[in-house]
């Protein structure tokens, strides 16, 4: 009676354990089809672009003493230069303005570094920052605004961690100061499109958008102007 029992219960067995099998099937393609979603949402996570920006003020004496040299690529703040970038200043050849002044940095600069942070290179990067002019200090040394600018700085191929330092400093008699936009435009070596990103910003840059540049006036230089 026993053997007439299995073999009625059989089929039953056999149809319950392909189902326990069929949902074990199931089961594991939706683990697999999870698995593979984080992995490509870890890969997404590590392919995205992220950029670092950092500041500090800088004195051209001290930078003398301790033999380091300023930034070659430098932002020069002077009004009516909206379409103005950074300017290559060469280190043993002078370099003049239009009206044969010698271009020259101030006793007083801010040095910054921007790194690709991410795990790609980028083909371009460009950095939006305000300009703000203002007119002589008065008697309280409270300076007036009389106009703001915008600039872009377009920093060229940046290898994954590379830094790129640049420095941004007084280039006309009227005080002045800065702020940098804190977003960044990254042009992605794999997909060859702009892409707006968070700019991670240090303290350093924060205090140095605080600081008033006073007033430089560049020196006559002996040379004809290039042009």
């Amino acid at each position: 009676m026993f053997w007439k029992s299995l073999e009625t219960s059989l089929p039953w067995i056999t149809a319950l354990a392909a189902m326990i099998a069929a949902f074990g099937g199931i089961w594991a393609a939706i683990a697999t089809s999870r698995g593979a979603s984080a992995a490509f949402a870890q890969l997404e996570l590590q392919r995205k672009p992220v950029a670092v920006l950092t500041c500090v003020r800088e004195f051209l004496l001290q930078d003398e003493i301790h033999k380091r040299p300023p930034p070659k690529s430098v932002l020069f703040l002077a009004p009516g230069q909206i379409g103005m970038g950074l300017i290559e200043l060469d280190q043993v050849i002078p370099t003049y303005t239009a009206d044969g002044k010698i271009i020259e940095y101030p006793p007083l600069y801010t040095r910054c570094v921007l790194t690709n942070a991410g795990a790609l290179a980028v083909v371009e990067v460009q950095l939006s920052l305000e300009t703000f002019f203002y007119d002589s200090l008065n008697t309280k040394m409270t300076p007036t605004l009389q106009q703001t600018e915008k600039r872009v700085i377009r920093i060229p191929f940046l290898k994954p961690g590379e830094p790129f330092e640049f420095g941004i400093a007084q280039g006309s008699p009227k005080p002045a100061n800065f702020k940098f936009e804190r977003e960044a435009t990254l042009t992605r070596i794999d997909t060859e499109k702009p892409t707006q990103v968070t700019l991670f910003v240090d303290r350093g840059v924060s205090e140095a958008e605080l600081q008033i540049m006073n007033g430089f006036v560049r020196r006559e230089g002996s040379a004809k102007p290039l042009h």
